[in-house]
């Protein structure tokens, strides 16, 4: 389990960032304090603009789908098996995904 992010929800903006540039960045920022950047993907207005607002968007909705897949698991965990077989392929790439995402 992820134990500490950044708190609030997360958006996808245009900001420029205190002491890197004066340029505009694509940002992940906290929705209920703006000035909370988690990351910049790229630069407003480059040639990859459409590639880094994707991977901004992904990266916004990053927390949501964890918690997603760990209750997921959960829930097939507390079945004790019981579910269809084909399942279980989808179930270890959940927990795949999960372990990435914790960095194991």
């Amino acid at each position: 389990m992820i134990t500490k992010v950044s708190e609030g929800t997360w958006e996808v903006g245009v900001s420029t960032i205190n002491n890197l540039s004066d340029k505009e960045h694509i940002v992940i920022a906290c929705k209920e304090n703006t000035s909370k950047i988690i990351a910049s993907t790229g630069l407003a207005g480059a040639e990859d603009e459409l590639e880094s607002i994707a991977n901004a968007q992904l990266m916004a909705a990053s927390k949501d789908m964890y918690r997603i897949i760990e209750l997921m698991l959960e829930r097939l965990a507390n079945l004790d098996g019981d579910y269809p077989i084909e399942l279980e392929g989808p179930r270890k790439q959940l927990e795949e995904a999960l372990k990435k995402a914790e960095g194991k």
